[in-house]
């Protein structure tokens, strides 16, 4: 298993040759990539102004993921239920959809994830929940670390800007939303950055399966690799799912069938509304409308699944992309056509570090401003409890579309032809 190749890399702006380290050079203009200012004085204090609002968010993070914050819970979507059910030999699938008569899930910690993630979480489940919430943000704050540093060596970021990702990613809400909920979202990114990080077609493609376990990131990364032909990949992604399908039959005995749709069915019950997505924005209006439960349900996932299919199509389509500026449209079009909220949003460090690496463009700028809200201007509205409703759907899935259209358009693939000749 080696590690990216910085000649074959996955910038859609670096120029073949470029020392590993530094950032990449527009093909005109000479304008180096990157968003600080040339002057060392300017630059370094940014850097320190972002490093003090990093250590105050941390240990914002922190406290609120141990022993909660206010009215927020410590834990609250933290998967530990499920592994707690599972390590005692009861089906915690099953026991959500029959009601939770016996409030073995807590909090809002509905199990539907699939089995790899729960046999995964067993050594977890076998603890008390304040010891297992520990060790939870400790793995979590490690797998962030090892994603930042596979994230900057992908794009073969220079050392500045690589800690001024780090920085901005320990600064935004989503961060401390993620962190303090105990989600799954740090687990998930770690193994879409493997997946772009390791050459070996078995080591990515069991990143690829680990990454279903959450499986609202995982249609557009599927569907683009089947679009590109990469059917090996994609027939070892389905290993680790059915290894843990069927450790869990073995735990808890059943039907194959049963324990298989299980997770789908508690998602069809647990899941709620997501934040700028195409699916809660039909849900919004299907809802106003006064649509069936049914339908409500059913249109937002079919069209989720028929956007998913167009973006995967589209990416997969682009002549020359490099493998690093298609993780970044992966990730921007999947929370662009799944249903995800505000924690999820930390997965776009990966395009922030792609826009990071590009050559400087008015397309690129404006996705640098629309991350800065997406990353922290979303987190005040939050704070204002500003009331969820059809028109705010519609403003936070225009804010997402316009997102991933400008990184699109930032990504120019003419350079990028040009510099894979």
């Amino acid at each position: 298993m080696g590690s990216a190749d910085p000649q074959n890399d996955l910038r859609p702006g670096r120029q073949p040759g470029s020392a590993p380290g530094k950032v990449a050079v527009a093909a005109e203009g000479g304008r180096v990539a990157g968003i600080l200012p040339a002057s060392r004085f300017w630059s370094t204090s940014i850097l320190v102004a972002f490093a003090l609002t990093a250590l105050v968010s941390l240990a914002h993070g922190v406290k609120g993921a141990l022993v909660g914050d206010g009215p927020h819970v410590a834990g609250v979507d933290f998967q530990w239920s499920g592994a707690h059910l599972l390590a005692q030999g009861q089906d915690p699938w099953m026991a959500y959809l029959n009601g939770n008569l016996n409030h073995q899930i807590i909090l809002a910690q509905h199990p539907n994830y699939l089995a790899e993630f729960y046999v995964l979480l067993y050594p977890l489940g076998t603890m008390d929940f304040s010891r297992a919430l520990v060790c939870w943000c400790i793995v979590n704050l490690i797998l962030l670390c090892c994603t930042l540093f596979m994230v900057s060596r992908i794009f073969v970021l220079d050392r500045i800007h690589s800690v001024l990702l780090a920085l901005l990613t320990f600064s935004c809400t989503p961060f401390r939303a993620a962190l303090m909920n105990g989600q799954a979202t740090f687990f998930i990114l770690f193994m879409l950055t493997l997946f772009y990080f390791w050459q070996s077609r078995l080591a990515r493609g069991t990143a690829l399966g680990l990454s279903y376990a959450k499986y609202s990131f995982s249609p557009v990364m599927f569907l683009v690799q089947l679009f590109k032909g990469s059917f090996a990949t994609v027939l070892v992604s389905f290993a680790t799912p059915i290894l843990g399908l069927a450790i869990v039959k073995f735990v808890l005995g059943g039907s194959w069938t049963t324990l298989a749709l299980e997770p789908f069915r508690t998602s069809r019950i647990a899941m709620g509304p997501g934040t700028g997505d195409v699916m809660t924005l039909l849900e919004s209006l299907l809802r106003k409308a006064g649509a069936s439960s049914g339908t409500i349900y059913l249109i937002p996932v079919i069209a989720g699944l028929a956007a998913g299919i167009a973006a995967a199509f589209f990416i997969a389509r682009i002549k020359h992309l490099k493998p690093g500026a298609e993780f970044a449209l992966v990730i921007a079009f999947t929370l662009l056509c799944f249903k995800h909220v505000i924690y999820d949003y930390t997965v776009l460090l990966a395009p922030l570090a792609a826009l990071f690496a590009m050559p400087s463009s008015r397309w690129r700028a404006a996705a640098l401003w629309i991350m800065a809200y997406l990353w922290f201007g979303s987190g005040i509205l939050n704070q204002l409890h500003v009331a969820k409703s059809l028109w705010m759907d519609g403003w936070s899935f225009a804010v997402v579309l316009a997102f991933a259209v400008c990184l699109a358009k930032s990504i120019d693939p003419s350079h990028a032809e040009r510099a894979a000749a």
